[in-house]
């Protein structure tokens, strides 16, 4: 993952980001995707951590590693579509 663009996550402490509910589960994969549109910066999937895919529509908080030292606490909106 690329620092350049996710700087003001670390500064922050919540991130609202949606993402529409298409099918089964939402997973790190599609956080990361989200995240790449929203900030422009590559976020590898690998450093979104979610104890198991997002299988329910709500608000869900999500953690990002953004450094071994250094996470971000993201908070995902999960809509129907």
């Amino acid at each position: 993952m690329h620092k350049r663009g996710l700087e003001h996550l670390g500064r922050r402490e919540r991130q609202i980001m949606e993402i529409v509910y298409r099918r089964g589960s939402v997973t790190a994969a599609d956080v990361a995707k989200e995240l790449e549109t929203k900030t422009g910066a590559t976020v590898d999937r690998r450093t979104v951590h979610l104890a198991e895919p997002i299988r329910t529509v709500g608000t869900h908080e999500v953690t990002i590693r953004l450094h071994p030292e250094v996470e971000a606490a993201v908070t995902v909106e999960v809509v129907a579509e």
